[in-house]
Protein backbone atom coordinates (compact mmCIF):
# COMPACT_ATOMS: atom_id res chain seq x y z
CA UNK A 1 0.00 0.00 0.00
CA UNK A 2 1.24 3.52 -1.01
CA UNK A 3 -0.02 6.58 0.68
CA UNK A 4 -0.15 10.06 -1.32
CA UNK A 5 -0.82 13.40 0.79
CA UNK A 6 -2.07 16.42 -0.57
CA UNK A 7 -2.38 19.98 0.93
CA UNK A 8 -0.37 23.52 1.42
CA UNK A 9 2.69 24.65 3.79
CA UNK A 10 1.54 22.45 6.39
CA UNK A 11 1.25 19.08 4.92
CA UNK A 12 4.68 20.46 3.34
CA UNK A 13 6.10 20.59 6.71
CA UNK A 14 6.78 24.66 6.39
CA UNK A 15 8.77 26.04 9.31
CA UNK A 16 9.54 22.58 10.79
CA UNK A 17 13.43 23.11 10.13
CA UNK A 18 13.94 27.11 10.52
CA UNK A 19 15.35 26.52 13.78
CA UNK A 20 18.40 25.25 12.44
CA UNK A 21 18.90 29.07 10.55
CA UNK A 22 18.25 31.40 12.83
CA UNK A 23 20.75 32.48 15.82
CA UNK A 24 17.91 33.78 17.89
CA UNK A 25 14.98 31.64 17.08
CA UNK A 26 11.87 32.02 19.55
CA UNK A 27 10.32 28.99 21.62
CA UNK A 28 6.59 27.83 20.19
CA UNK A 29 3.94 30.11 21.97
CA UNK A 30 0.26 29.38 22.44
CA UNK A 31 -1.95 30.72 19.42
CA UNK A 32 -3.04 33.59 21.72
CA UNK A 33 0.57 34.85 21.68
CA UNK A 34 0.86 34.59 18.21
CA UNK A 35 0.23 38.52 18.04
CA UNK A 36 2.78 39.04 20.98
CA UNK A 37 5.22 41.87 21.33
CA UNK A 38 8.43 39.52 21.44
CA UNK A 39 7.31 37.01 18.22
CA UNK A 40 6.01 40.69 16.40
CA UNK A 41 9.73 42.07 17.25
CA UNK A 42 11.30 38.86 15.60
CA UNK A 43 8.96 38.79 12.64
CA UNK A 44 10.19 42.67 12.28
CA UNK A 45 13.52 41.65 12.49
CA UNK A 46 13.74 38.39 10.08
CA UNK A 47 12.64 37.36 6.73
CA UNK A 48 11.05 34.40 6.45
CA UNK A 49 13.54 31.78 4.76
CA UNK A 50 11.69 31.73 1.42
CA UNK A 51 13.22 35.32 0.67
CA UNK A 52 16.72 34.61 2.45
CA UNK A 53 17.51 31.48 0.45
CA UNK A 54 18.17 30.83 -3.27
CA UNK A 55 15.64 28.77 -5.41
CA UNK A 56 18.37 25.76 -4.89
CA UNK A 57 18.87 25.94 -1.44
CA UNK A 58 15.22 26.43 -0.61
CA UNK A 59 14.18 23.69 -2.92
CA UNK A 60 16.60 21.43 -0.70
CA UNK A 61 15.03 22.64 2.38
CA UNK A 62 11.29 22.21 1.28
CA UNK A 63 12.55 18.47 0.81
CA UNK A 64 13.99 18.10 3.74
CA UNK A 65 11.26 20.00 5.64
CA UNK A 66 9.12 17.03 4.32
CA UNK A 67 11.08 14.19 6.09
CA UNK A 68 9.92 15.50 9.78
CA UNK A 69 6.25 15.73 8.72
CA UNK A 70 3.29 13.65 9.90
CA UNK A 71 3.05 12.01 6.64
CA UNK A 72 6.94 10.78 6.72
CA UNK A 73 6.36 9.76 10.35
CA UNK A 74 2.96 8.01 9.55
CA UNK A 75 4.73 6.24 6.45
CA UNK A 76 7.70 5.33 8.47
CA UNK A 77 4.68 3.88 11.28
CA UNK A 78 3.19 1.27 8.98
CA UNK A 79 6.16 0.81 7.05
CA UNK A 80 4.65 1.70 3.67
CA UNK A 81 5.96 4.13 0.65
CA UNK A 82 4.47 7.71 0.52
CA UNK A 83 4.61 10.38 -1.81
CA UNK A 84 4.21 13.98 0.46
CA UNK A 85 2.70 16.29 -2.86
CA UNK A 86 1.82 19.15 -1.06
CA UNK A 87 2.66 22.21 -1.77
CA UNK A 88 3.31 25.57 0.31
CA UNK A 89 0.79 28.59 -0.36
CA UNK A 90 -1.62 26.30 -2.80
CA UNK A 91 -5.44 26.39 -3.03
CA UNK A 92 -7.63 23.83 -2.98
CA UNK A 93 -8.02 23.98 -6.56
CA UNK A 94 -4.37 23.16 -6.85
CA UNK A 95 -4.97 19.81 -4.30
CA UNK A 96 -7.77 18.89 -6.56
CA UNK A 97 -5.49 19.30 -9.71
CA UNK A 98 -2.87 17.72 -8.43
CA UNK A 99 -5.22 14.82 -7.32
CA UNK A 100 -6.76 14.31 -10.25
CA UNK A 101 -3.44 14.07 -12.24
CA UNK A 102 -2.03 11.78 -9.95
CA UNK A 103 -4.26 9.16 -10.16
CA UNK A 104 -4.11 8.82 -13.96
CA UNK A 105 -0.90 7.63 -13.49
CA UNK A 106 -1.09 5.40 -10.92
CA UNK A 107 -1.13 1.61 -11.80
CA UNK A 108 -2.17 0.22 -8.50
CA UNK A 109 -4.78 1.76 -5.84
CA UNK A 110 -3.54 4.00 -2.92
CA UNK A 111 -4.72 5.84 -0.05
CA UNK A 112 -5.28 9.25 -0.14
CA UNK A 113 -5.10 11.85 2.62
CA UNK A 114 -6.21 15.78 1.62
CA UNK A 115 -5.74 18.80 4.03
CA UNK A 116 -8.12 21.42 2.78
CA UNK A 117 -6.98 24.60 2.43
CA UNK A 118 -8.76 28.18 2.71
CA UNK A 119 -11.47 29.16 0.98
CA UNK A 120 -9.69 32.79 0.16
CA UNK A 121 -7.19 30.99 -2.27
CA UNK A 122 -7.93 30.17 -5.69
CA UNK A 123 -6.28 28.95 -8.91
CA UNK A 124 -6.43 29.88 -12.38
CA UNK A 125 -4.70 29.48 -15.73
CA UNK A 126 -2.71 32.89 -16.32
CA UNK A 127 0.02 34.04 -18.37
CA UNK A 128 0.58 30.58 -19.68
CA UNK A 129 0.60 28.89 -16.68
CA UNK A 130 -0.91 27.53 -13.53
CA UNK A 131 -1.13 29.61 -10.84
CA UNK A 132 -1.88 30.10 -6.98
CA UNK A 133 -3.60 33.20 -5.83
CA UNK A 134 -3.27 34.49 -2.15
CA UNK A 135 -4.84 37.92 -1.09
CA UNK A 136 -1.73 39.61 0.60
CA UNK A 137 0.67 38.30 -1.48
CA UNK A 138 2.43 40.34 -4.17
CA UNK A 139 1.75 39.82 -8.39
CA UNK A 140 3.20 41.66 -11.19
CA UNK A 141 2.26 42.13 -14.78
CA UNK A 142 -0.54 40.31 -16.25
CA UNK A 143 -0.82 38.09 -13.26
CA UNK A 144 -1.31 41.54 -10.66
CA UNK A 145 -4.24 42.63 -13.82
CA UNK A 146 -5.63 39.67 -13.17
CA UNK A 147 -5.82 39.77 -9.67
CA UNK A 148 -7.02 43.21 -9.30
CA UNK A 149 -9.97 42.13 -11.53
CA UNK A 150 -10.71 38.88 -9.40
CA UNK A 151 -10.66 40.15 -6.35
CA UNK A 152 -12.56 43.52 -6.87
CA UNK A 153 -15.14 41.00 -8.82
CA UNK A 154 -15.17 38.25 -6.45
CA UNK A 155 -17.26 38.11 -2.99
CA UNK A 156 -17.21 35.74 0.56
CA UNK A 157 -19.80 34.06 -1.17
CA UNK A 158 -18.72 33.42 -4.50
CA UNK A 159 -15.05 32.33 -2.67
CA UNK A 160 -16.79 29.70 -0.30
CA UNK A 161 -18.71 28.58 -2.69
CA UNK A 162 -16.07 27.64 -5.07
CA UNK A 163 -14.39 26.37 -2.10
CA UNK A 164 -16.86 23.99 -1.83
CA UNK A 165 -17.67 22.60 -5.17
CA UNK A 166 -13.69 22.02 -5.11
CA UNK A 167 -14.03 20.06 -2.09
CA UNK A 168 -17.30 17.96 -3.37
CA UNK A 169 -14.79 17.26 -6.60
CA UNK A 170 -12.19 15.62 -4.40
CA UNK A 171 -14.45 13.85 -2.19
CA UNK A 172 -16.40 12.20 -5.45
CA UNK A 173 -13.20 11.25 -7.30
CA UNK A 174 -11.75 9.86 -4.61
CA UNK A 175 -15.01 7.86 -3.91
CA UNK A 176 -15.61 6.84 -6.96
CA UNK A 177 -11.60 6.26 -8.69
CA UNK A 178 -10.37 2.39 -9.08
CA UNK A 179 -7.24 4.13 -7.95
CA UNK A 180 -8.31 5.01 -4.67
CA UNK A 181 -8.03 2.08 -1.97
CA UNK A 182 -9.29 4.70 1.09
CA UNK A 183 -9.27 8.68 1.82
CA UNK A 184 -9.23 10.80 4.27
CA UNK A 185 -9.10 14.24 5.38
CA UNK A 186 -6.62 16.35 7.29
CA UNK A 187 -7.96 19.36 9.12
CA UNK A 188 -5.15 22.05 10.14
CA UNK A 189 -7.61 24.51 11.31
CA UNK A 190 -9.48 25.85 7.53
CA UNK A 191 -12.22 23.58 8.58
CA UNK A 192 -13.25 25.55 11.65
CA UNK A 193 -12.46 28.41 10.18
CA UNK A 194 -14.85 27.41 7.40
CA UNK A 195 -17.55 25.98 9.65
CA UNK A 196 -17.58 29.23 11.97
CA UNK A 197 -18.31 31.28 8.43
CA UNK A 198 -20.72 28.70 6.94
CA UNK A 199 -23.58 31.58 6.83
CA UNK A 200 -21.02 32.51 3.53
CA UNK A 201 -22.19 29.36 1.87
CA UNK A 202 -26.07 31.17 1.30
CA UNK A 203 -27.92 28.53 -0.93
CA UNK A 204 -25.52 26.31 -0.82
CA UNK A 205 -25.35 25.85 2.71
CA UNK A 206 -27.07 22.76 2.68
CA UNK A 207 -24.87 21.24 0.03
CA UNK A 208 -22.20 22.47 2.89
CA UNK A 209 -23.98 20.95 5.87
CA UNK A 210 -24.11 17.65 3.82
CA UNK A 211 -20.67 17.17 2.59
CA UNK A 212 -19.26 18.44 6.15
CA UNK A 213 -21.26 15.28 7.45
CA UNK A 214 -19.93 12.93 4.83
CA UNK A 215 -16.52 13.51 5.54
CA UNK A 216 -16.66 13.86 9.42
CA UNK A 217 -15.88 10.12 10.07
CA UNK A 218 -12.66 10.35 7.65
CA UNK A 219 -11.51 13.33 9.04
CA UNK A 220 -8.46 13.67 11.26
CA UNK A 221 -7.38 16.68 13.49
CA UNK A 222 -4.08 18.38 14.21
CA UNK A 223 -3.47 17.86 17.46
CA UNK A 224 -2.60 21.82 17.89
CA UNK A 225 -6.86 22.43 17.57
CA UNK A 226 -7.44 20.98 20.87
CA UNK A 227 -5.67 23.22 22.99
CA UNK A 228 -5.50 27.23 22.34
CA UNK A 229 -3.27 27.33 25.38
CA UNK A 230 -0.49 24.78 24.39
CA UNK A 231 2.80 25.88 23.24
CA UNK A 232 2.16 24.67 19.65
CA UNK A 233 2.90 27.51 17.43
CA UNK A 234 6.08 28.55 15.33
CA UNK A 235 6.39 32.05 14.18
CA UNK A 236 4.88 32.25 11.04
CA UNK A 237 2.00 30.20 12.17
CA UNK A 238 2.78 26.83 11.53
CA UNK A 239 3.15 24.13 14.15
CA UNK A 240 5.71 22.04 15.85
CA UNK A 241 7.26 18.75 14.93
CA UNK A 242 5.37 17.51 18.11
CA UNK A 243 2.07 17.68 16.62
CA UNK A 244 3.11 16.35 13.62
CA UNK A 245 4.52 13.19 15.80
CA UNK A 246 0.91 13.12 17.64
CA UNK A 247 -1.28 13.59 14.47
CA UNK A 248 0.95 10.25 12.81
CA UNK A 249 -0.08 8.11 15.98
CA UNK A 250 -3.60 9.02 16.16
CA UNK A 251 -4.07 8.20 12.39
CA UNK A 252 -2.07 5.28 12.77
CA UNK A 253 -3.86 4.02 15.41
CA UNK A 254 -7.06 4.43 13.81
CA UNK A 255 -5.84 2.99 10.59
CA UNK A 256 -4.38 0.01 12.29
CA UNK A 257 -5.38 -0.78 15.34
CA UNK A 258 -9.01 0.67 14.88
CA UNK A 259 -8.58 3.25 18.08
CA UNK A 260 -9.55 6.49 18.45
Amino acid sequence: MTLLFFGDSFTAGAELLDHLHYDDYPKPVSLNDQKSNQIEAWKNKNKPLIQLMDKKKFDVLRKEQKKHTYAQKLADLMQVPHHNMAVGGSSLHKTRYLLTKSLTKLTDPVTIFVQPTAPERWMDYVNNQWMDFIPGNSYQGVALAYFKSKVSNNTDYSRFCSWLLELQGIFDHCSTSDMVKKFYFINSGELNYVDNNKDKFGDLLPAYESIKHKIRDITFHFPHLKDNKAKNFLPWGHVTELNHEQLAIDIHRVLCYNKK
